[in-house]
């Protein structure tokens, strides 16, 4: 009994299956999803490191070559507190 139940069930899913359109299911999803025909406006840089912070963002129209940063600063840990180190993706804390 649930044997053919379980068959009954097995052929429905391969009849469905079946009438599904792999063309037809990316139009329905590319016509659900697009934006436009116009490409998003570009995303403004916020510098995270800078204290002060524009209310407004500045949009430059000329494009502004990109600069390296400078090297990063050596972390020091204060008396009494824990020292910590990653190298190589292996990390240690030293109490």
């Amino acid at each position: 009994m649930i044997f053919i139940s379980l068959l009954q069930k097995y052929e429905e899913i391969r009849k469905s299956l079946e009438k599904c359109s792999i063309e037809k299911d990316i139009d329905f999803f590319v016509n659900l999803r697009k934006t436009g025909s116009l490409a998003p406006a570009p995303v403004v840089y916020e510098n995270y490191y800078n204290t002060q912070r524009n209310a407004t963002p500045v949009r430059s129209p000329v494009p502004v070559a990109i600069s390296r940063r400078g090297p990063l600063p050596t972390p020091t840990s204060a008396p009494g507190e824990a020292d910590y180190a990653t190298v190589d993706g292996y990390s240690l804390i030293h109490h």
